[in-house]
């Protein structure tokens, strides 16, 4: 990672926390752990697309306890931070701006109509995350499947439709603005298997499509209030640091040097990180579900 953008961020946040925040020095004492945490959830869900939203909704929910409305605020504004990062650390290469642009509009649009228009009730938030944090790894586990009996370098040819891309990443999109997860796998998966792109251009093209939903989730969620800036204020520093990482991790699980096309992977590198996340995101679903 680049010492640079390390002292950028790290002299950006001091300067907030110590000119904007009240009692900085508290806050720091009280809430430094979550500094690290965040920038392991960032590293893992840059290099997976999955969004670092599965650790942060039960995190702050039942550890912080934070209402289920308050934790989905502050895991969507985290990730505008956390995605961004990561989506600029993949190379302009492995990203499908084609995709990019019809994935981010219709997920976008996605997120406005859950936002404000078809908003669930805050009881109901835990257990649509936990099914859909289910439903995501259950889809982490098909991918693995799929790549590991996969030992071509170019794929058959695509078999998809472009409004059918764009349903999918709606719905993405309105289930990431119920449970801050979902479209970035929904981009990743859809890319994968229907038009037949690689691993990396799948996973880097979800990386960026969640990095603008998430974007457009702060901005709506300024709007509407109720973001809890005394723990965003150490969430931001941690995971823009940790979706560059994430980003410099997903291309070297995919086998991604320096110069080299992105058609090019490697299936094996990186199962045990994908098997990893696959199983924390079914084990939170699971105990959100039957901890209400």
């Amino acid at each position: 990672m680049n010492t640079r953008f390390v002292l950028i961020v790290a002299s950006l946040w001091l300067a907030v926390l110590f000119g904007v925040m009240d009692n900085p020095t508290w806050l720091l004492q009280e809430n430094w752990p979550i500094i690290f945490i965040a920038f392991a959830s960032a590293a893992v869900a840059n290099a997976t697309a999955v969004g670092g939203g599965f650790i942060f909704l039960p995190l702050f929910s039942f550890a912080y306890s934070l209402s289920a409305a308050e934790a989905l605020k502050l895991a969507l504004a985290t990730q505008a931070f956390g995605m961004s990062s990561g989506a600029l650390g993949w190379s302009k290469k492995v990203i499908d701006f084609h995709f990019l642009k019809l994935g981010a509009g219709a997920g976008v649009l996605g997120m406005f109509i859950g936002t404000f228009l078809f908003t669930p009730p805050g009881h109901l938030i835990h257990n649509i995350f936990g099914y859909a944090s289910i439903v995501v790894s259950l889809a982490l586990f098909i991918e693995m499947i799929y790549i590991r009996k996969t030992d071509k370098t170019v794929f058959d040819e695509p078999n998809h439709s472009l409004v059918e891309f764009c349903i999918w990443a709606l719905l993405g999109g309105l289930i990431t603005a119920w449970t801050s997860i979902g479209i970035g796998e929904v981009v990743a998966l859809w890319l994968l298997f229907r038009a037949k792109q690689s691993i990396v251009k799948s996973v880097a093209t979800g990386v960026a499509v969640l990095a603008i939903c998430s974007i457009s989730g702060l901005l709506f969620h300024i709007y509407e209030g109720g973001i809890v800036w005394e723990y965003l204020i150490f969430t931001a520093p941690g995971v823009l640091l940790g979706g560059r990482a994430g980003a410099l991790l997903g291309k070297r699980m995919a086998g991604v040097k320096k110069q080299q096309e992105p058609h090019i992977h490697n299936d094996n590198k990186g199962f045990g990180l994908k098997l990893f996340v696959a199983l924390v995101i079914f084990a939170d679903g699971i105990v959100v579900i039957f901890n209400q």
